[in-house]
């Protein structure tokens, strides 16, 4: 409330919150170092106060003290302890009060500070909320090219970035710097980020756009950069990163070319050099220099693509291996990695991700075992595959793999996490291959003889396990489910669902899974 607070209101607040009166109380000569603190330790500079005026040390000793505290060093502290028993003691103190109050040093030691700290600390939380909460592009930028070298960091800032809904850009030769930049709702990838392009790449690189313009070509690239900065390798891990996208789609092509790009490039910054020109040196200033055709060869997939992006950037920037599998993982996975730190030890969980250093084993006895990491959109988590369990997913257990992994979560007493596998599966047809039921949606005006005759040829053809179930929208809008014999039952391919839905266009065609819930969806 308003006004000025005197010692009785503050004893009367703590009487309430906390039902008895603080170490202060008891020792009048503390008031002025822990009024302002409730009588509890808070800063070095309170530890000191309670040594000098309590014991009589001096102002040298309690920062001894003082030190001991900070550095964590219990065994040096505890070598003060008799001696200030004694002399507070001897100044006329309770023995029993004070040992109480050598117990609150205890627990003080584990979090000590100086009061300047603390100043420093609640200033900077508030500047980075701030900025976090009202420049949060400008906020995660600075972060970001804080740890530039630290990949684990990028990748955890970078997902929580995405969360305030910025859009991290990929790295352009044509727009990138050397750190992550801001620009209106987006964050640009710095190229010093990329793995293996060194600092004065970038700075030649950088310096070339500066002065020319924008790339318009790799050979452009190649004739303008200084060649001694950049190499084979720096190019490559450019065009895998998708540094390359603005000048060229094609990554593939890009990379095919990469060897006639640098000799073409080196060629001309030695004839620059020397002073030399080739025949048509005298016209060529004046008309626009024509590239070399890119090499025509078979275009990256999407994984070869998010599998050049892992390696050059540590993550994936324009995709994920779990993309098209999200219904799969509603179905059986029951949680992701983010969540598993919420889970206590013994936990029974199935989660969905991509392998990851994927490292085989063999026990004392010659059976081989597999350790790897379990990775998803949210970070990664150890796996243990034993002997049983690795030799059924021995065909499934490969880097970059989209899998399910079921098994027992241990968590050690430091927090970290480890996954016990008992059931390894590829998440890729995994709803097919775990159908218990097909159930076909049909409007009866659609139906006629010709389409169910192409229909049964199809179920007759991919017979198994799976049971077959009608639901007919009648004309009056009701709906009628009909099952055919007991015996009619077929085996789920993406084939034979591709083909039902080729044919019966109009027709809804609906799996029907067992979750890892248990139930039936």
């Amino acid at each position: 409330r308003p006004g000025p607070i005197d010692s009785g209101m503050i004893d009367d607040f703590i009487e309430r919150r906390h039902g008895r009166k603080k170490v202060r109380y008891d020792f009048p000569e503390l008031q002025e170092a822990m009024g302002g603190t409730f009588g509890i330790l808070v800063y070095q500079e309170q530890l000191m106060a309670v040594f000098q005026k309590l014991a009589g040390y001096s102002l040298g000793e309690a920062d001894l003290v003082r030190r001991a505290m900070g550095k964590k060093k219990r065994e040096e502290l505890d070598k003060h302890k008799e001696k200030f028993l004694k002399q507070a003691t001897e100044r006329g103190h309770d023995r029993s009060k004070i040992e109480r109050l050598w117990q609150s040093f205890e627990g003080f030691a584990d979090y000590a500070f100086p009061r300047a700290h603390s100043f420093s600390y609640a200033f900077v939380a508030y500047q980075t909320a701030y900025l976090k909460a009202h420049y949060p592009t400008h906020f995660w930028a600075a972060v970001l090219s804080n740890e530039l070298n630290n990949t684990a960091k990028v990748v955890r800032y970078i997902n929580e970035a995405r969360t305030q809904g910025i859009e991290i850009l990929a790295p352009d030769v044509n727009a990138s710097l050397d750190n992550f930049t801001p620009s209106g709702n987006t964050i640009r990838f710095g190229l010093a980020a990329i793995k293996g392009i060194g600092q004065s790449a970038v700075s030649s690189i950088i310096e070339a756009r500066n002065s020319g313009g924008t790339f318009t070509s790799v050979f452009d690239f190649t004739e303008r950069v200084d060649s001694r900065a950049v190499n084979k390798r720096t190019l490559e891990g450019l065009i895998r990163a998708g540094a390359f996208d603005s000048v060229n789609k094609s990554r593939a092509r890009l990379f095919a070319t990469i060897d006639s790009a640098i000799e073409s490039g080196q060629r001309l910054q030695r004839s620059r050099a020397s002073g030399q020109t080739d025949l048509f040196g005298a016209i060529g200033a004046s008309m626009p220099a024509v590239d070399p055709a890119l090499p025509a060869v078979r275009e990256w997939t999407h994984h070869e693509l998010l599998k050049g992006e892992k390696e050059t950037l540590g993550f994936y920037i324009s995709g994920h291996p779990l993309s098209g599998y999200e219904e799969a993982l509603r179905d059986f996975a029951d949680a992701d990695i983010d969540r598993l730190s919420s889970l206590t030890h013994g936990t029974q969980v199935s989660v969905g991700g991509v392998v990851m250093d994927l490292s085989v084993r063999t026990t004392k006895k010659g059976d081989r075992f597999s350790l790897l990491q379990l990775e998803d959109q949210f970070g990664s988590v150890k796996v243990v595959a034993w002997p049983d369990v690795f030799n059924k997913a021995n065909g499934v257990l490969q880097n970059d793999a989209p899998v399910l992994v079921s098994g027992r979560l241990e968590v050690d007493d430091g927090g970290a996490m480890t996954i016990i596998a008992a059931e390894i599966q590829p998440l890729e047809n995994i709803r097919e291959r775990s159908a218990r039921a097909v159930v076909f949606h049909i409007d009866a005006e659609s139906i006629d003889d010709k389409k169910l005759d192409l229909l049964h040829r199809l179920l007759d053809g991919n017979r198994g396990e799976c049971s077959v179930l009608f639901e007919v929208k009648l004309a009056n809008g009701s709906v009628a489910r009909v099952q055919p014999n007991h015996l009619v039952r077929v085996k789920v391919t993406p084939d034979l669902k591709n083909s039902i839905q080729r044919i019966m266009a109009d027709w809804g065609v609906e799996l029907v899974v067992q979750r890892a819930t248990g139930a039936a969806r």
